[in-house]
């Protein structure tokens, strides 16, 4: 899960499902906080997820 996320944050876009149900779809960047991952969504919003939190990660 971690390597697709450290693979897509060259700028690919990623689908993460996380534990809440919600399917996040955005652009990955390195948090600096090394337990979360943040999302630059297509909306302009940037959304910090704890990795804890994520169950599965999608290259799209």
């Amino acid at each position: 899960m971690l390597s697709e996320l450290r693979i897509a944050s060259k700028d690919q876009k990623v689908s993460i499902k996380a534990t809440d149900k919600k399917i996040y779809v955005g652009f990955p960047k390195e948090s600096v906080d090394p337990a979360r991952v943040k999302i630059h969504t297509e909306e302009n919003e940037v959304i910090s997820i704890p990795l804890s939190e994520v169950l599965h990660v999608t290259q799209s």
